[in-house]
């Protein structure tokens, strides 16, 4: 099943390359694509009002992003905000298609 959602997020950072693209994987194995709001090609911002609706309705089970022409290693800005909002991150490579999944601490 993550294998198939995995695909998704690829094909969703292969539409909005180079810019991120952000989304999350909720509790019913669906990913629901966000609108990256971030004026920086090389990061991502999800709308905190949408983000906390979603979360009110749903169970997030990722927070998922990519990286453009790099490794899907976790940024510490990754980190830090993975470890903040207490949900797994996945973040896939494009177009290198590796992904890496973190946990919060």
């Amino acid at each position: 099943m993550l294998k198939d959602l995995v695909n998704q997020v690829f094909k969703h950072a292969a539409e909005e390359a180079p810019r991120e693209c952000c989304g999350l994987i909720v509790d019913d194995n669906q990913y629901i694509k966000m609108k990256n709001i971030s004026t920086d090609k090389d990061s991502f911002k999800m709308d905190d009002k949408v983000f906390t609706l979603l979360q009110l309705q749903r169970k997030i089970l990722y927070v998922v992003h990519s990286h453009y022409e790099e490794d899907s290693k976790p940024s510490q800005y990754d980190i830090n905000n993975c470890n903040a909002t207490k949900i797994p991150f996945l973040i896939v490579s494009y177009p290198e298609k590796e992904y890496s999944i973190i946990e919060p601490c």
